[in-house]
Parts: C-alpha cells; sequence; structure tokens
C-alpha cells in the first residue's frame, strides 16, 4: 500500500478501490433543461449566452404576467 493510502481513515490497497457510479437522471429532462445542456454543448462566446439567459429570463417573465 501506499502512504497515502496508509494515511486514509479508511485504508485500501489501489486494487480494492471501487470509483463512484454515475447517478442517473432521477426524473426525464424538460424542455428547458434540454435546452440549457444544448447550449452549454455548444462553442459560444460567454457574451452570446449571457444574452441568451438573458432573453429567456425576460420571456419568462413576461409568461408569468
Amino acid at each position: 500500500m501506499s502512504e497515502y493510502a496508509l494515511r486514509l481513515a479508511k485504508p485500501h490497497c489501489e486494487a480494492c478501490h471501487k470509483p463512484k457510479v454515475e447517478v442517473p437522471w432521477i426524473h426525464e429532462p424538460t424542455p428547458i433543461e434540454k435546452e440549457a445542456v444544448k447550449e452549454l454543448t455548444q462553442s459560444i462566446s460567454l457574451l452570446e449566452r449571457m444574452q441568451q439567459t438573458l432573453k429567456r429570463e425576460n420571456k419568462q417573465e413576461e409568461d408569468e404576467l
């Protein structure tokens, strides 16, 4: 075991390490969530992303009225 492993609260060897499992979606993403993910994966500038966010917020405020 390495020095790092020996200093752990519960020491274990590298062969015994089990990585955390990715948590699946609890629910189906909403259209807004899907759009947000789509926007994040696009290559656009920070300014363009901020403008899109402001437009989306303004639209939501108008819809609430």
